[in-house]
């Protein structure tokens, strides 16, 4: 997969947020808990699996590692 096809496009940015500004776009991302990262240029990159996930659509990939619980489960009692 080509790396732009992991960010949205401008066009699909505008059809996310309808507004056609930066200033706008941001606005609109902030007030929704979009994640992106803006770039040397001004560009505004959307992760295109962050939008999938939080429209909705099918989860992130899972790397099957979370946090280690064990430490609040309490001790067990040695026999």
């Amino acid at each position: 997969m080509a790396s732009a096809e992991l960010l949205l496009s401008e066009a699909e940015l505008v059809a996310l947020t309808e507004a056609k500004t930066r200033p706008t776009q941001l606005a609109w991302l902030n007030a929704r808990g979009f994640i992106y990262e803006v770039g040397a240029k001004g560009g505004i990159k959307v992760l295109r699996a962050h939008v999938t996930s939080k429209m909705g659509g099918a989860p992130q990939a899972s790397t099957g590692h979370g946090p280690d619980v064990d430490f609040f489960r309490p001790a067990r009692a040695v026999a």
